[in-house]
């Protein structure tokens, strides 16, 4: 532990990666308490790391610890070295209090702050709306069509979503998952949709564009969708949308990286709990994602499993698994659609059926579950 702490003494104000390598390893392996608080101390520090991974790993920890005083400070800093804008103030409306100077810095070097911008513009216009999931995702979506950075499951993407989880909704006690929520215009989409379900079958037949009724019916509003995210700037982001839209008690949106946040979708949905999972994320690992909810086991019997962007940018390996490798899991559809706002791109989604009591493991997964 001595190198440990020795080491960590370089990376602390070093290389971005090998602070975050550092820090997860340490967590991982259970870390000495003291080395947690450097870490802490350096990213809630002038000059000190300021990488979006360690933060959100920092917060992750502080959310499955329950450790809401942390979790809180780190935001409020996070805030203040963000531009004053919407996108500060989502992030946490709060000021820390020893915090930078009122002249901003970079909250991610890596990271270019005209990003940061073009997200603060997004929330200036989905704040002007009533209130209703329908406004908010009109406002992405228009957002959307004039600015082609943002990247949404919109139009014939979100009717394929939307028929998915149709088919095999949820049943009580289980939920819907996505991995990857970038500005949470899918998790609102999602959460729009069970919400309905839910109502109908409790014999309410309120919208959550009716107000009043669905608030006063707390069956209908219960937590149905859980959405991952890496970046936790894109964290605070989706959480925004989600109370724009009134539909913040029907979805969460979790910080951190998806092999340190999945094993806590099974703590709060129980194994076999997750009836439908979106995954829009990096294609290059979604045969890794699969294997892992399937070890958990995370995927309820005829679960439904819907991943985009399988041709642009691509997940081939993903493809050929749910396809040909393990074909006698899964029966899968691909679709060819045009890519939302991009009308010359095309792009594919497929969705995959989950055979009733069959789980697929990959030999990678297949040492670790002990199968």
């Amino acid at each position: 532990w001595r190198v440990v702490r020795r080491s960590a003494g370089e990376f602390l104000h070093g290389e971005l990666q090998e602070a975050y390598a550092l820090l997860w390893s340490v967590w991982r392996i259970g870390e000495p308490d003291e080395l947690l608080v450097e870490f802490r101390r350096s990213a809630l520090s002038l000059g000190g790391i300021s990488d979006g991974l360690v933060r959100g790993l920092l917060l992750a920890i502080d959310a499955w610890q329950a450790d809401a005083a942390s979790e809180h400070r780190l935001e409020a800093w996070m805030s203040a070295t963000l531009p004053p804008s919407s996108l500060s103030r989502a992030v946490s409306p709060y000021r820390p209090l020893e915090g930078p100077p009122t002249c901003w810095v970079p909250f991610d070097e890596k990271a270019p702050t005209p990003f940061y911008q073009r997200l603060a513009r997004l929330l200036d216009i989905t704040a002007n709306t009533l209130g209703t999931p329908e406004d908010v995702l009109w406002n992405i979506e228009s957002f959307g069509h004039v600015s082609s950075w943002l990247k949404v499951a919109g139009g014939d993407k979100a009717e394929v979503l939307t028929g998915a989880l149709g088919r095999r909704p949820p049943l009580p006690g289980e939920c819907a998952l996505e991995l990857g929520a970038f500005v949470g215009y899918s998790a609102m989409r999602f959460a729009r949709q069970l919400t309905i379900l839910r109502s109908r079958r409790s014999g309410c037949h309120t919208s959550p564009s009716q107000p009043g009724p669905i608030a006063a019916a707390p069956i209908t509003m219960q937590l149905g969708v859980v959405s991952l995210e890496i970046d936790p700037v894109h964290t605070a982001v989706a959480r925004r949308h989600l109370d724009f839209a009134g539909l913040a008690a029907a979805a969460e949106v979790w910080v951190g990286q998806l092999q340190d946040t999945l094993p806590r979708v099974v703590e709060a949905c129980g194994q076999h709990g997750w009836a439908f999972a979106f995954m829009d994320q990096r294609g290059t690992t979604f045969h890794e994602d699969l294997a892992e909810l399937e070890c958990l086991p995370a995927l309820a019997p005829a679960a439904q499993v819907a991943a985009d962007n399988t041709l642009k940018p691509g997940s081939p390996v993903y493809l050929w698994r749910i396809a040909i490798g393990s074909k006698q899991n899964f029966v899968t559809d691909a679709w060819a659609l045009e890519e939302f706002a991009l009308h010359t791109i095309e792009d594919w989604q497929s969705v995959s059926l989950l055979r009733c009591g069959r789980v697929w493991v990959s030999g990678r997964s297949a040492a670790k579950c002990g199968h």
